[in-house]
């Protein structure tokens, strides 16, 4: 076990030093993704003063940066975020673990995730999910041991180089901008492309797809800060939600674009649903600077995975979702 301080983040003082350990930690991961972790950090200090004042007027805005850093001899070597999944004050995602390689196989990885279940517990939470690499054994097993249960796993894919294409028509089928309120669409299209194997361990909740009064306010006030733009399109059949395109596209050159695909498992011929979103993104994003686009698909989508790929998307990591109901985790041991 290793000798050391556990301790919440402070936002002012701990965000430069966190950057070091996470570049040397996710190495790989940053390099395959083309993400430029010191300009995002600079992006996250000059939106903490705000994020922080809203979410003092807001209760929907609190917890959006709750983490724990290890610290020994005064320098940070392990940490872990946490946050809310949407507005469901039961569910709640930890993001980043990580530890210093020098610091490795000495307990601090386990203590930070044990600290942030019981903060995540204490703040309401029944569930609590996370996301390994599918290469990352010693990670996998050590989230298997304290309960986690391994229960979907996605494949992220990467376009480096924007093809020049146009939009394709959905021939036979109706393609249209989404409004933000249209959730309970949104919604119902989430539970039926959510297989039943993952509803079984986690149903998929309507509180992350609501659209609340303070979330329709402060959505266009975030995008605008952090210079993105968010583009939202249906594709339907008499009144009925096929399939949907989400894409948060950034203004700034060489960061990245993320890109959603959902489309109903029960239309056998995603091509004709997922193509015209596709290339529609695709046209899209030809007005904004170049960078890389990135999309999670589950790994059982072969369709879609096949379809990316057509248009130069390159597979960059798989990963698995564990998740733990609380209630059933036992309550590690932990130095503070």
């Amino acid at each position: 076990m290793s000798d050391g301080v556990l301790r919440p983040l402070d936002t002012r003082r701990d965000l430069d030093t966190l950057v070091g350990l996470i570049e040397i930690t996710f190495t790989d991961e940053l390099a395959h993704k083309g993400l430029d972790l010191r300009r995002e950090i600079r992006f996250v200090k000059r939106l903490m003063p705000i994020i922080l004042l809203l979410s003092k007027i807001f209760s929907e805005l609190r917890h959006l940066f709750d983490s724990f850093v290890w610290e020994e001899n005064g320098h940070i070597v392990g940490m872990v975020t946490a946050q809310k999944m949407g507005n469901e004050r039961a569910r709640w995602l930890i993001g980043t673990v990580a530890t210093h390689p020098d610091y490795r196989r000495r307990g601090i990885a386990r203590q930070l995730v044990s600290r942030t279940l019981e903060h995540v517990r204490d703040n309401g939470a029944q569930f609590c999910v996370l996301d390994v690499r599918a290469d990352n054994a010693p990670a996998y097993n050590l989230y298997r041991s304290m309960g986690f249960v391994h229960y979907d796993s996605t494949t992220k894919l990467k376009l480096e180089t924007l093809p020049q294409v146009q939009a394709q028509s959905a021939r036979g089928y109706s393609l249209r901008r989404m409004k933000l309120n249209e959730w309970p669409a949104r919604y119902d299209l989430a539970k039926r492309a959510t297989p039943p194997e993952v509803q079984a361990f986690l149903p998929v909740s309507e509180m992350e797809h609501r659209v609340s009064f303070v979330g329709r306010l402060i959505t266009p006030l975030l995008l605008l800060l952090q210079r993105l733009r968010a583009y939202s399109w249906a594709v339907e059949k008499d009144g009925v939600l096929l399939g949907r395109m989400r894409l948060l596209a950034s203004h700034v050159e060489k960061r990245i674009h993320n890109l959603t695909l959902i489309l109903d498992p029960a239309h056998h011929d995603h091509d004709a649903l997922g193509e015209p979103l596709l290339t529609l993104a695709l046209q899209i994003l030809q007005n904004h600077p170049p960078g890389n686009t990135v999309i999670s698909v589950r790994a059982a989508q072969a369709d879609l995975l096949n379809l990316l790929k057509r248009y130069g998307f390159a597979e960059i990591e798989t990963t698995h979702r564990l998740g733990t109901k609380l209630g059933e985790v036992p309550r590690d041991k932990y130095r503070n």
